[in-house]
Order: C-alpha cells, then structure tokens, then sequence
C-alpha cells in the first residue's frame, strides 16, 4: 500500500511539475500583467502549482478563453468555501482514525538500563 501511495505521489508530482514549468513560462505573464519580471516570485510558487495543478490548469484555461469577469478576478469562490473547510477537517480526522485502527498492535518494548562508560584511570 505504501509503495502505491508513493508511486501516485510521484506521478502527481510529475505532472504537477510539468505544468507549473509550461505556466511559469508561458502563461504567468499572460494571466497575471504584474508578474512580468518576477522571477524570484516564479521560483517561490513553483512547489505550490506542483501541489495544485489541476485548480492551475483549470484557472489558466478559464483566464485564456475570456469567460472570466474582470471585476471579480481576485475575489475568492465562497460557495464552496464552506463545504471544503468542513471537508478537510473530516479528511484530517478520517485519515487520524484510519491511521489508529490499522496500525498494527504493537507493544512498547520494555525499558533497558543503558550501561554507563567506565573510565579508566590511568596511573
């Protein structure tokens, strides 16, 4: 199961990668005018657009088309604002319990006496 957890890591990861390169260096200056010229800033969000490439994907392609209103580029998507909160707080909790109830019984190992350096005097 771990081995599958990494290998989707991985291939999200990837993909992740490959679009944050084309959007940095295609479509950042396009969508957003005051970023022409920050490069500083390009390598800071570049593990971010790794981690979010589809919601990047999606805003890219809505901004290219034109459907986008202009007056409210920057104001947040509060419909589903509620339900993700609520959402990832679930998720955070499931994952907690199902961590608990898979984990297999282990016991703590008994305490050891852990021997003291004896120095040698030497004469």
């Amino acid at each position: 199961m771990a081995a599958g957890l990494t290998d989707a890591a991985q291939i999200w990861l990837g993909i992740g990668a490959a679009v944050a390169i084309a959007f940095l260096v295609f479509g950042i200056d396009r969508i957003e005018p005051n970023a022409k010229g920050g490069y500083v800033f390009r390598v800071l969000i570049a593990p971010g657009l790794c981690l979010v490439w589809p919601i990047v994907l999606w805003r890219w392609r809505i901004a290219e088309s034109g459907r986008e209103a202009w007056r409210n580029r920057h104001s947040p998507q509060r419909k589903a604002t509620g339900w993700l909160s609520f959402g990832l707080a679930a998720g955070i909790v499931l994952i907690l319990l199902t961590a608990l109830l898979i984990r297999p019984g282990m016991e703590a190992p008994p305490p050891q006496k852990i021997g003291a350096v004896q120095a040698t005097v030497v004469s």
